[in-house]
């Protein structure tokens, strides 16, 4: 079935604004003071049940080790990083005293709550239709849209939701815009229609044709039209994975190759529809109502198919989620077909955390270490600098993914007390202090800001140095 594109605005986009009010910069600023006291507060209300005992005989050695000078505190220079710094001033003076480096290196393993970072101001278009087809539902060809309140050549994420091909909805996935459009991204969720209505080829035309929309219109919203990630959960990272790896899907929405900078598949059982069907017990009933029993349907439908030595395709990262069955199979053979043809290609064991269902549940969460493991992908893939052939294989077994709880909340606090425009990130001119002077330390895609994940890697990775 041939679908017409939306290319223009949409009459229908119903636009809501969490844009900064006037004046919020002054009043952000403002509560920098009250921000930094209430981080030394928590932090003399976590020593106050154990104040008498004093601080660990080798917390002190370790202390005085460093105070070159013998003065009782610790600058940046004994400290040999402005970023080391950030993590232990607590009280904002530049200096760290005995109290501070104690709550560091005594509390840090502590167990604590995951810190929940304040929602950044987003520009928001929901039930966007970018595309028409004869008698389809119209909310089955839309999209929302979530973009950094002054975003600017943004990279785009596309989201394609799962659901066995027959369900699901964009707004399942609403929920990670906060967590991405704080990294600087500008977030779409789409919709496509659902089986039996059409078959899943149809399915993948449907995500091109959204693509083709994105390409067209995101530039409006600060978005940069020739960096775009297409990620996908489940039957989704199928229809991902199709769209953009049988050439006829983007040939044909007027989407070139080279704009699509990354591909994320979340735990698909799909990516090899052939073997998924004819391995005994391996197909699903759901798996027989999107993809039938003809064979020569099978391999249409099927991503490894088209999948070439001289056909580009966009770096991928795949995440599994099990351990066994199908879905393993699956992500594998994908990874495999691509790193023989030359393409770099990413598997990442997230079974030690999650399962298929958890997968969904906690991506978008802040501090959610797939969500975080993605974004660091589609960063690097839409750099100067992307991954080369042929990729590794890793797994995830730290839900704090090297960020522990009580670093969590050090970095909310820092963020929150410089985000002066309420982004959700902290522009170099927004920063003070030692914030400042780690800046370019900080910076790992050198974009002029520092988002909530690059500010928790960079002191993370300041304090591994350390040993601290």
């Amino acid at each position: 079935m041939v679908i017409a594109h939306e290319r223009g605005f949409p009459r229908s986009g119903r636009r809501l604004s969490r844009a900064a009010a006037p004046g919020a910069g002054r009043k952000a600023k403002a509560g920098i003071c009250w921000l930094a006291a209430a981080v030394v507060g928590l932090s003399a209300a976590g020593r106050a049940g154990t104040q008498e005992a004093g601080p660990k005989p080798e917390t002190v050695r370790r202390f005085r080790a460093l105070d070159a000078d013998g003065d009782g505190v610790l600058s940046a220079r004994e400290l040999g990083s402005p970023a080391r710094l950030l993590v232990l001033d607590t009280d904002g003076d530049g200096l760290v005293r005995l109290p501070e480096w104690r709550d560091h290196v005594e509390g840090m393993a502590a167990s604590a709550a995951p810190a929940v970072p304040r929602a950044p101001a987003t520009r928001e278009e929901l039930d966007v239709s970018y595309a028409r087809a004869p008698g389809a539902d119209p909310a089955k060809l839309s999209l929302d849209l979530f973009a950094p309140a002054r975003a600017r050549s943004a990279p785009v994420m596309v989201f394609v939701h799962g659901g066995w091909w027959a369900e699901g909805d964009k707004r399942d996935v609403r929920r990670a815009a906060p967590t991405v459009v704080a990294e600087g991204w500008v977030f779409v969720s789409i919709n496509y229609r659902l089986v039996p209505t059409v078959k899943p080829v149809e399915q993948a035309a449907d995500v091109a044709a959204a693509l083709a929309w994105v390409r067209a219109n995101v530039a409006r919203y600060g978005g940069d039209p020739e960096r775009l990630c297409v990620a996908g959960y489940s039957a989704g990272a199928h229809l991902a994975a199709l769209a953009l790896l049988d050439p006829r899907h983007l040939e044909a929405a007027g989407v070139p190759r080279a704009a699509i900078r990354a591909m994320a598949l979340l735990d698909s059982s799909a990516f090899d529809v052939p073997a998924l069907m004819a391995r005994n017990g391996g197909a699903r009933g759901e798996h027989v109502r999107a993809f039938g029993r003809d064979p020569r349907g099978w391999r249409e439908a099927s991503p490894v198919a088209y999948v070439r030595t001289d056909r580009p395709a966009p770096p991928a990262l795949v995440a599994l989620a099990e351990t066994s069955g199908p879905y393993v199979r699956s992500c594998e053979a994908l990874v495999t077909a691509l790193r023989r043809a030359g393409h770099h290609a990413d598997l990442l064991d997230v079974s030690a955390l999650r399962n298929h269902g958890t997968l969904i549940r906690e991506f978008g969460k802040p501090w959610d270490p797939v969500t975080a493991e993605v974004i660091a992908f589609a960063e690097a893939c839409a750099g100067r600098s992307p991954p080369a052939p042929p990729g590794g294989r890793r797994a995830l077994r730290s839900e704090s993914s090297g960020v522990p709880p009580a670093l969590q909340i050090r970095v909310t606090a820092i963020l929150e007390a410089a985000d002066a425009d309420l982004d959700g990130r902290v522009a170099r001119e927004e920063a003070r202090g030692a914030l400042r002077a780690a800046f370019s330390e900080l910076d790992a895609n050198r974009d002029g800001h520092v988002t909530r994940l690059e500010l928790a890697r960079g002191l993370a990775a300041s304090i591994e140095r350390a040993g601290q």
